[in-house]
Formats: structure tokens, sequence, C-alpha cells
């Protein structure tokens, strides 16, 4: 090992993922692992940041072709960006992992990066007559390759399927759902994915239309049998049923908002199954990694993402703590803000209106254009935010407190507490049921008490800044002599200060004002949503983690005509959530683009296949030229000890 990376010029501890020979043996493994951990010293992080796994665990062991498995589950781990699991129950404690580098990778994890290094693994293969082999690799630097649609197993495709019908008429839509359950039950081999990709393909048009998420066949079958129960029954212009079915006869209408949340959404892994899944997704979290993967012990990859093994629960407590903090905690909502945005982009659905909550506002300008930035620039921009929250709070210009979420009372009776208790501040008016104060813990303490005595249910949040109060004047002050470099443009639709609960002026001086202005004011989120409502908006879609944004403008609107729905739950790490979106955006009419599910159409007869390059050329052989090549590869397979069977 040591040859092979002196030979490379690279240093070890470079390397994000190592694929060990694994024998299984108690004593083979113990060997290994102490190998590695003289090549890779002491643990340098406070968490450990190399994956470690064995393809054996997965296949069993190849013998002679052992290696080249591991060389295999290597290469695809860099050219889809994803730390493969390794099948383990518990992780030996004579190992010793916890002294090293290495964690035991049991889930399959995005391989968030972000570095000015390119990803790297490293193979090592042992053989029985004493011919050691460690391999190094090094992703390409050509970018992406194809769609993770089209390659990824359907393991990594959990979260059910969906299948979408659209027609002119009831009729129309019936006959299209009795032809769909036919063929599942006359076709039982047949992949549900497979039909959903085909009714996507094959979609008929018209505004009567019916969507189904179903994790299984039988679930699909269960489901569409109640879609054609509900299109049977009266006929009502919308139903949609908590298990995954969304009928629509004719759309909602109105416009489409998209709200983006702030601090305390954040979560450890989330967006983890849409990071593996969409590469638009991981890299937003990579960039988030790359500002400052060298500048933290734990880097915010490392926190959102941390290792599935090998730590300590007081290593899982201070990555908590970190997410959970004000830096990381609005930088890591930030970015999956972001990324949440930039996949419905790819899926084709765009707003007409913008709203951010808290620090959300961030989203919201960059998503409708309000703000303009390129990559460089938004990342001197988060970093010198950053810089500024560090060294005021050095300075103690940011006096800390304690936040308070209370719900289950009327604001009106808690306006006479915060009229008594000038230390005290409304923060949030979040719903008709909620609401966050900020104050001193003595302050909080009382009011605490009084609300709890009246039935209120209160709740203490991590975070200990007063946000959205006069005191973060300097913060915001701060903040705003860094939007005077920020381009203002014109945005694709109308973007909402959730602090004026009006559009954000257009003119660039007004622009950077009402953005900064976010930091030292009150947050009117009621007021926002009853005013976006006001303008036309129809539905509403949280693009952040967690679904709390939706609740709000449920109880906001009540029984009045609209659609609420999230991006995330964090209840389910798959892409049951997203899903469920995209049913819902489709059964009212929203412009929606499937495809992004299935990759590329099929090739047309006659024509190569869009994932084979026209570089590589097409080889036929006829019998005679055939027979030649099959006996060479039984005669080599022959001396390799392998068995072989051949299927023509």
């Amino acid at each position: 090992m040591r040859r092979a990376y002196r030979q490379a010029g690279l240093e070890p501890h470079d390397f994000g993922l190592i694929e060990a020979h694994g024998t299984g043996i108690p004593l083979g493994d113990q060997t290994e692992i102490q190998a590695l951990s003289q090549l890779l010293g002491a643990r340098r992080r406070v968490l450990p940041h190399i994956a470690l796994g064995s393809v054996k665990s997965m296949i069993g062991h190849c013998i002679p072709a052992a290696g080249i498995a591991g060389l295999i589950k290597a290469s695809l781990a860099l050219y889809h960006k994803i730390l493969p699991p390794t099948l383990c129950d518990e992780v030996s404690s004579e190992l010793g992992l916890e002294r090293t580098p290495l964690y035991l990778n049991t889930e399959t994890r995005p391989w968030i990066h972000g570095r000015a290094i390119p990803r790297r693994a490293a193979v090592n293969a042992f053989g029985f007559g004493g011919v050691n082999s460690h391999a190094l690799l090094e992703e390409s630097p050509d970018g992406e390759g194809e769609p993770l649609s089209a390659f990824l197993p359907p393991q990594l495709r959990r979260g059910g399927d969906l299948l979408v019908f659209a027609a002119a008429d009831r009729e129309g839509l019936q006959g299209q759902v009795r032809r769909a359950t036919q063929q599942l039950r006359e076709q039982p081999q047949q992949p549900l994915a497979a039909l959903a990709e085909a009714l996507w393909r094959e979609r008929g048009a018209g505004a009567v239309r019916l969507a189904v998420v179903a994790e299984q066949r039988e679930d699909a079958l269960h489901k569409l049998e109640q879609a054609e129960t509900k299109l049977d029954g009266p006929a009502r212009k919308r139903s949609q049923a908590r298990g995954g079915v969304y009928v629509s006869t004719e759309p909602l209408g109105g416009k489409l908002a998209f709200l983006f949340p702030g601090e305390n959404s954040q979560y450890q892994n989330m967006l983890a199954a849409l990071a593996v899944r969409f590469p638009v997704v991981r890299r937003w979290f990579d960039f988030l990694n790359g500002l400052f993967y060298d500048a933290r012990d734990i880097a915010p990859g490392e926190a959102i993402f941390p290792p599935p093994s090998s730590l300590s629960a007081e290593q899982h407590a201070r990555a908590e703590q970190r997410l959970a903090g004000m830096e990381l905690g609005s930088e890591s909502v930030f970015v999956a803000g972001r990324a949440l945005d930039a996949l419905l982009r790819e899926f084709g659905v765009r707003p007409d209106l913008w709203l951010g909550h808290s620090t959300g506002e961030n989203d919201a300008l960059m998503a409708s254009g309000l703000f303009q930035l390129d990559d460089a620039g938004l990342a001197d921009l988060v970093r010198r935010m950053n810089q500024n929250y560090r060294q005021l709070e050095a300075a103690g210009k940011l006096p800390p407190g304690v936040l308070l979420s209370v719900g289950g009372i009327a604001l009106e009776r808690v306006r006479v507490l915060l009229e008594a208790d000038p230390a005290l501040h409304l923060t949030m008016d979040n719903c008709d049921n909620q609401f966050i104060l900020f104050g001193p813990a003595p302050s909080i303490d009382a009011v605490h008490a009084a609300l709890r005595a009246e039935g209120a249910l209160c709740v203490r949040l991590p975070m200990g800044h007063g946000y959205h109060t006069s005191l973060m004047e300097p913060l915001a002050q701060a903040f705003h002599a860094l939007f005077e470099n920020v381009a203002v443009g014109t945005p694709e639709g109308t973007p909402y200060s959730c602090v004026t609960a009006a559009p954000f002026p257009p003119e660039p001086i007004e622009a950077r004002a009402a953005a900064a202005a976010q930091y030292r004011l009150s947050v009117r989120f009621r007021e926002s949503i009853r005013r976006l409502y006001a303008d036309g908006a129809r539905l509403f879609v949280e693009v952040g983690p967690s679904p709390y944004l939706t609740g709000f403008v449920r109880d906001i609107l009540k029984q009045q005509p609209h659609v609420a729905v999230a991006s995330d739950d964090r209840r389910r790490n798959d892409l049951t959530p997203l899903r469920h979106l995209l049913a819902t955006l489709f059964v009212h009419g929203v412009p929606v683009d499937l495809s992004v599910l299935y990759g590329p159409p099929p090739a047309a007869p006659g024509k190569p296949s869009p994932y084979l390059s026209s570089a590589i050329p097409i080889i036929r052989l006829d019998e005679a030229e055939l027979q030649p090549l099959r006996e060479s590869v039984i005669a080599v397979a022959r001396r390799s000890a392998v068995p072989v069977s051949y299927t023509h």
C-alpha cells in the first residue's frame, strides 16, 4: 500500500472509500485493518471520513475474480458518486475502527465531496499465493456521465412508482385505468416501474386526470380499484386520498407558489435518497461541503450525512449539535432549498410566486432571479456572511437568549404578555396556532409558566439568537453591506417578502435593503400567505426539508380552496414525498416532465440506444466467427479454475 501511494504521489487521507479484501476470517480482517491503520495513522478529524467496505459481504468470495469484483464496485461508486453499502449487522469491536479514520459503510449514501481534489477510491486484493495488490482510482474529470435513472438498481429507486393518466372525460380515464389494471393482472412478471414508464410515455391529454403512488404491484392494483370507485361515484371535481390516489376532473387553477423554509427544518440525512438518485441535489451539498471542509473540525457534509457506524455517543451528539447551530443550520437549509428548486426545475416545474420563511428568503431571492450570482459569487457571499456572523458573535454584539415555540393560544393574549416585558420579542407569526417568542432566559421562563397555565403548548428551540428582532441590527447592517455587491435582476415571477407581506421592490437599492431587513424584523408568515392567496396563489409547494410550512398554510387557509404539499418528509427517506408532490402537480394541470424519472426514451427500431456512445462500435459475428472466440473464452476460464456455463 505504501508503495502504491508513493508511486502515485498521493496522500491516503485524501481517499474517501477503501474497498477491503475482507476475507471474513477474524485474523485476516484484523490484519488488514491493522495494515490500514499503520498506513493512515490516527484519526485526524473529529469524525471518521474514509468509508470502508467489502463486496464479498454481498456476493461471496469470487476466488481469483475477487479483486476485479472490488475494482468494479469502486469504479461504479466513483461513477455514480455513491458510497455503496456493505452487509454487516454489527461492527466487531476487535477491529478498533474507532481509533482510525475509517468507518464501515453499512448504508447506501451520497458521496458528498466538493473539495478541490477529485473523489478517490482504493481497492485491496490478496491472492492465496501471496500476490497482494492495492489499486488507486480517481473519478473522471469530464462531468456527470449518463443520467443516474438509466443505471441505478431498483433498491436505489425505492419510494414506489408513479402512475399517471389523463383524458378528456371521466369515461376515457376509466378506460385507461381498466387497461392498466388488466395489464397488471395478466403480466405478473412485468415490473411496476415498466408500466409506470409506459403510462407516462403514452399518456393521453385532457383535464381529467389521475395519479397513483404505489409501493408494489398489489398496492397498485388496490389503488387503481379505488380510483375506479372514485370515478364511478358522485362527480366531485377533486379527490385526494392519503394513501396516494389523486383524482381531478377540473384543475384547481390559480398560481403556483414556492415556499422556502428557514432554520430548524434541517435534520441529519435530509434529502439523502434524492442526493443518491439525482446528481443536481448532491452537487448542492458538495458546494457547501467544499466551502468549509478545511475550515471546520466537522465538515458540513459530515454533520449532515454522518457515518452510519463507528461513532461514539459523544461524536453523534457533536454532529447533531453542529447541524442545529445557527451557522450550519441556516447554510444547510439554504443549500437544501437550492437543491430542491434545481431538481424541480429539471422536472419542468416553475412557480409564479416565491416566498421565503425566515432565512429561507435567501432561497426565494436566488430562485426567483431577483438576486443573481454565479457559483463563485455565491460561494464568496456565503463565506463572508459566515465570517460576519462569527465576528459579531465573538464581539458580543448578538445577545444570546432562548427561543420559545408557542401553540394552542391566541396571539392577542400573548401580545399582552409581550407588552408587560420589553425584553420579550415576537420573532415569528407562523399561523393561527403557532408563533415564536425570543428573550433572555428569565423572561422566557416567566412567559413559559404563564402560557402553560393557560393551556398553551410550549417548546424551547435549540437555537439561541434573536433572529428577526431589533437585537440583530448589527447583523442586518453587515449583511446589507454585503448585498451591495449582489446584482439585482428581473425575476421570472413575483418574489414576496415575509417581513412586509408584500412583493419585493424591483429597484436594486430597495430590494437589497428589504433583503437585509428580514434579520431584524418579525416574520409575518400568516399575513404573507393571505396576501399570496389574495394575489391568486392556489397551489403551495414547500421547497425544503421537513413539511412545517405546509402545515402552516393549511392552518391559515383552512377551508378555502387550495392545495399545500411538501417536497420532503423526514419520516420517509426515499422518493415517496417527491412522487406525491409530482402526482399533486400533475392532476392539477401543472406542467411536469416525468421523463426525469426514467431517462431518455427507448431507441427507435434500427437506431442505436441513446445509452451507447457513437464512438463504441457494435460488433456482429456469424457462427463461424463466434466459435473460435467461444473456445478461447472457455479455455481461459478453465485455466483460471472458474466454472463456466454458456448460453447462446
